[in-house]
């Protein structure tokens, strides 16, 4: 197991700046008028996962769990998906090329 160490708080340093990007983000899309009610499900349970993410990685920093092979394939897993929504995020705009129509 001391060779999972090193690579956990790499891991957990990822996990933790991909959290901030993402929260950045999702902070910025708030403050453009996006409600509560407008977040889709994957959205919301995308969130909710990157929020599980960080409360483990800062309870692997802490030292209060014991790093795990589990732990570790977890957090890869989730830096993947967060890797994804991030890519999603940056490259997924949204460009109106038609009038927009007043009711």
């Amino acid at each position: 197991m001391k060779n999972t160490m090193p690579s956990h708080k790499i891991i957990t340093y990822l996990s933790l700046l991909m959290a901030g990007l993402f929260f950045f983000e999702f902070i910025k899309e708030f403050c453009l008028d996006l409600s509560f009610m407008e977040i889709s499900a994957i959205a919301a349970f995308t969130t909710v996962l990157i929020i599980g993410n960080v409360l483990i990685s800062v309870l692997l920093l802490t030292g209060k769990v014991k790093p795990s092979i589990w732990s570790l394939l977890f957090q890869i897993v989730l830096l993947i998906y967060a890797g994804w929504a991030l890519y999603q995020i940056y490259v997924s705009s949204v460009v109106v090329t038609g009038p927009v129509y007043s009711h």
